[in-house]
C-alpha cells in the first residue's frame, strides 16, 4: 500500500496485517497536542539508556525503576538460553550474566516498543530487522561501531513511531555524530549500511548489492544477513510487548 486512502480501504474490509512503503512514512501530527505521558516516559528512558556516560549502576537503577524492564531482564537471565544452575534473583547479577552492552541494547528495543504504544507494531518490527541487519553488516567491517549501527537501524523509523519529523524526533537524543547525521540523511558509511538493508527489504537487489560492496562486503552476504535479522527480530518479539510501567 502506498497511500492513506488504500490503507483505510483495506482496514474497512477487515484486514489486520499490512505491508507497504506507506507504513514507513511518518504521519506528522501537531506538536501542540504533545506526547502522552506514557510515551514521554519511554522516550526519556530511551534517551537515558543511550547516554555515552551511562554506568552499570545507572543502568541497574533504570531497570529497577521500570516494572516491564525488570521482568524482561529477569526472564531473559533465567531463560533456557543461558546454562545457569541456579535461579537469578537480582538485577545486578542478571546484568553481569547478560552483559552491560547487551542489556542496554535490549532495553532500548523494549523502550522503543513501549514508545509506540502498540500503534505502530509494523514499524517497530521493521526497525528491529533494520537494527540487526545494520549490526551484522558492521560485524563484517573492521573497526565498525556495531553498537552505533544497531542504534541507527533501531531509530530509522523513530519519525514514523513518534509521528514527527526526524529532526524533531532526535531532539535531545544522545547519539554518536555519524549515526545522527546518517539518520538525517547524510551519505556516510553508516547511512550506506542502512540504505543497503532498506533496499534489500524493498526487493531492490541491485541497489542493495552495490551499496554493500562499497562498504567492502560481498553481495552474497546480504541474503544471510537479512534472513538472520528477520529471525532475530521474531525471536526477540516475545520479550518486546509493552507492559505496565512501575
Amino acid at each position: 500500500m502506498e497511500s492513506a486512502d488504500s490503507a483505510a480501504e483495506v482496514k474497512e474490509l477487515g484486514y489486520r496485517l499490512f505491508q507497504g512503503y506507506y507504513f514507513c512514512k511518518p504521519t506528522l501530527v501537531s506538536s501542540s497536542k504533545g506526547m502522552p505521558e506514557r510515551g514521554l516516559a519511554y522516550l526519556n528512558l530511551l534517551r537515558a539508556l543511550n547516554r555515552e556516560s551511562l554506568t552499570v549502576s545507572e543502568l541497574e537503577e533504570l531497570v529497577k525503576h521500570d516494572v516491564s524492564l525488570s521482568y524482561r531482564v529477569m526472564r531473559s537471565a533465567n531463560s533456557a538460553a543461558f546454562a545457569v544452575h541456579r535461579e537469578i534473583t537480582s538485577i545486578r547479577t542478571a546484568l553481569v550474566l547478560l552483559g552491560f552492552d547487551q542489556i542496554r541494547k535490549w532495553a532500548s528495543v523494549w523502550a522503543m516498543a513501549g514508545l509506540s504504544g502498540g500503534e505502530a507494531p509494523g514499524a517497530v518490527s521493521l526497525a528491529l530487522v533494520r537494527a540487526r541487519g545494520c549490526e551484522r553488516i558492521g560485524e563484517l567491517i573492521a573497526g565498525s561501531d556495531t553498537g552505533g549501527l544497531f542504534l541507527l537501524g533501531l531509530c530509522s523509523l523513530l519519525d514514523v513511531i513518534l509521528r514527527q519529523s526526524m529532526e524533531v524526533a532526535l531532539t535531545d537524543m544522545p547519539l554518536p555524530t555519524p549515526i545522527r547525521e546518517a539518520l538525517l540523511g547524510a551519505q556516510n558509511s553508516s547511512r550506506a549500511a542502512l540504505d543497503a538493508i532498506i533496499a534489500y527489504e524493498r526487493g531492490e537487489w541491485d541497489a542493495a548489492g552495490e551499496l554493500i560492496e562499497k562498504l567492502g562486503v560481498g553481495q552474497s552476504a546480504l541474503p544471510t544477513i537479512y534472513a538472520d535479522a528477520v529471525r532475530w527480530a521474531r525471536t526477540l518479539s516475545q520479550f518486546s510487548a509493552p507492559e505496565a510501567r512501575g
